[in-house]
């Protein structure tokens, strides 16, 4: 279990040296800052601290720029959020959750691995947005009152995924999301991605 690194965040791909880790198992991030705190990195121990140790599906990285938190997936991300927003309120600045690219030669976006479970009603309106989103191979097996849906989609074409899912079935379903693999990008990411 990794607790949080003490490296400084992954420089910008035209950045020459040593990237130090990236840890591609985590594709996407969120930063916090402390709208009162001069010092960012101070604030980022301080909110560490306060956190505790990371689970086993996140890494803490404090930085110039804030906490920034590294997640295997976008749900397990919203515990941390949470529990800042609670300690500080609105002394913490929480940017959206953005997804982390892997640089080189081709650009490449993480795919994700999306099981849904819920009562067979949404089993149609799941599909739709699915494809919706983008993803391939939706298959949809369904059983005596639920259904189970599995697919790949981008990550960036899931971000927001697990609350519209939740507002939908009225928190009757059951979201597993991982990640399967990274595939070349076909359009830019646009500016300030992460590596991964």
């Amino acid at each position: 279990m990794k607790k949080f690194s003490l490296s400084p965040e992954a420089p910008r791909p035209e950045a020459a040296g040593d990237a130090g880790p990236t840890y591609p198992d985590y594709p996407v991030q969120q930063l916090i800052r402390g709208r009162q705190h001069a010092f960012q990195l101070a604030f980022a121990r301080e909110a560490m601290a306060r956190l505790g140790d990371a689970a086993q599906a996140l890494i803490y990285e404090p930085s110039y720029k804030g906490l920034r938190i590294l997640g295997r997936n976008e749900p397990v991300l919203m515990g941390p959020a949470d529990a800042i927003r609670a300690q500080y309120g609105a002394a913490a600045e929480i940017e959206p959750v953005r997804v982390r690219y892997q640089w080189g030669p081709v650009v490449r976006e993480p795919v994700m691995s999306v099981i849904v479970r819920a009562p067979a009603r949404f089993a149609i309106a799941v599909r739709e947005d699915l494809l919706r989103r983008g993803a391939e191979s939706v298959d949809v097996a369904s059983h005596a009152a639920e259904f189970t849906a599995q697919a790949r989609a981008t990550q960036a074409e899931l971000l927001g995924y697990a609350p519209w899912l939740r507002d939908l079935t009225g928190g009757e379903a059951e979201l597993d999301i991982g990640l399967s693999h990274y595939a070349s990008l076909h359009q830019d990411p646009g500016p300030g991605p992460e590596a991964a």
